[in-house]
């Protein structure tokens, strides 16, 4: 039923462009969207559950985007964008499923946004679904903490997730605004698929036989290898993980809320901000394990979004007297909510129970500071420092260190278009390597091909350091991916 309300959602945001056009609202609508296919292709094989399950296709994914904006009277301003998306496999794994079409071309709709916007001539409300971009840096916000992440699609890295949300603006002053922000209820980011290797144990590359529980989060994992023994002298194997997610009850003590005061004085923006609520990806609380009956373990762990504070400051400035290179800082504070981990084993097994702080409680500190510039017309380039990625909050992997580089050129009045981009993490050298090209064959229509490649050990010497995890060699971050993908806009 869900999914029909869904499916007759996207249909009449498809179809009213011509009804309200029919009863004169010409002048009222703007009507936009874009289509795609897009072809994935893994082009390793080293970075799936197990070795040598590689080299197939990934992707085969068609969408359709609509957005519609209405004006029905002066300074109201009404916003709707679905999404409509077909994977391209068959979903069908015996009979019945193949006399059912949503098996066999399955697809999914989203709504993307929904609000109301409504403006004054000092202020201005937006109350409905949608998503908020807090920040100055490119795509490295670390004060861009509101809308949780969506990590979906590895090529769209700065896709959020939308929520319901209230947000509203005052501008009293042309140097001046400032804006709050009351969220009521949490919605946690979006892991990629490739999250849940990050809870399975670690297994022989060729046979697939366990030879690592997965890496629980302790400073002193003596106990935990000693049980691991245990279980391998005993020919004693893990059969399942679960992890189970924590989130807060839907309460007003619950809701999230934020403010920012933003200045501008000649060429220099700069802003203040605030954010009380949770960090959107979750963080180890639990580690259970325990016999079954099959004389296997089961592993049943539980993961929690912590509280915290956040106090953010960033700024942009172009160096006028510095070949007008554009310099962007940020930098953010939080003050997180304090986490005990702990693990729990079978008396029957191995009668042990471990703690260890998780998340200390003490103050976080992220940062990233940039410059950019254009040499010529075809000719661009972004560098970053970041410390601290976005989804790390100071665990037991800590906080890490990255060099992040974007480099563009435009050739042919910008009808071909090569981009260079790529991040390094300094503390253990592993990376991601993004380049594409872009051909504009018309206007509002391109071919974009490309390749996604991350680098690192997929494997730490010690599988059970939680702190030794490589950030993009670990194969929870993904595949390393070649792709080709046509888009129309409109």
């Amino acid at each position: 039923m869900k999914t029909t309300r869904l499916i007759g959602l996207f249909l009449s945001l498809l179809l009213f462009p011509s009804l309200a056009f029919a009863e004169g609202w010409e002048d009222k609508i703007e009507f936009s969207g874009s289509l795609s296919s897009d072809i994935r292709f893994i082009i390793e094989n080293n970075r799936g559950e197990i070795d040598g399950e590689g080299y197939e296709f990934e992707l085969n994914r068609n969408e359709l985007k609509l957005r519609l904006e209405m004006f029905p009277v002066e300074n109201v301003r009404g916003v709707a964008e679905t999404l409509l998306r077909f994977d391209g496999y068959n979903n069908a794994n015996n009979l019945q499923g193949l006399t059912k079409r949503s098996e066999i071309d399955p697809y999914e709709v989203q709504l993307n946004e929904a609000y109301l916007h409504l403006r004054h001539e000092y202020a201005e409300v937006r109350v409905g679904r949608f998503a908020v971009n807090w920040g100055t840096a490119d795509q490295f916000n670390p004060t861009d903490v509101i809308s949780p992440r969506d990590f979906s699609d590895s090529l769209e890295y700065s896709v959020k997730v939308p929520n319901q949300m209230i947000e509203a603006k005052v501008f009293p002053t042309d140097f001046f605004n400032f804006t709050v922000i009351w969220v009521p209820v949490f919605k946690p980011s979006q892991l990629p698929p490739s999250a849940v290797l990050g809870f399975a144990p670690v297994r022989d590359p060729k046979t697939g036989e366990m030879l690592s529980f997965p890496a629980p989060p302790l400073k002193d994992y003596s106990r935990i290898l000693e049980l691991q023994n245990i279980a391998m002298d005993n020919n004693i194997t893990l059969d399942e993980t679960a992890v189970n997610t924590i989130y807060p009850k839907s309460k007003i003590a619950n809701s999230q809320a934020a403010a920012k005061a933003q200045f501008q004085f000649d060429d220099i923006d700069f802003s203040f901000s605030y954010y009380y609520g949770r960090f959107s990806f979750p963080q180890a609380l639990t580690a259970y394990a325990y016999m079954n009956d099959n004389g296997g373990v089961n592993y049943d762990v539980e993961v929690m979004y912590p509280r915290m504070h956040m106090a953010g400051f960033d700024m942009s400035y172009p160096l006028t007297w510095l070949f007008d290179i554009g310099f962007r800082a940020e930098a953010a504070l939080y003050f997180p909510e304090e986490v005990t981990f702990g693990v729990l084993v079978d008396p029957t097994l191995y009668d042990v129970e471990i703690t260890s702080h998780n998340i200390s409680g003490d103050p976080i500190f992220k940062a990233t500071v940039g410059l950019d510039y254009t040499f010529t017309a075809w000719f661009y380039m972004n560098a970053m420092y970041v410390r601290g990625f976005i989804d790390e909050f100071d665990d037991l992997s800590g906080l890490h260190n990255y060099v992040v580089s974007n480099i563009d050129f435009k050739f042919f009045e910008d009808e071909l278009q090569i981009k260079l981009a790529g991040v390094l993490n300094v503390d253990d050298l592993s990376a991601t390597l993004f380049p594409q090209m872009t051909w504009v064959v018309v206007p509002s229509v391109e071919m974009i091909a490309g390749t996604l490649i991350f680098l690192g050990d997929t494997m730490p010497d010690e599988p059970l350091d939680y702190a030794a995890k490589s950030k993009f060699g670990q194969k929870p971050v993904g595949r390393s991916i070649a792709f080709l993908k046509a888009k129309l806009t409109f």
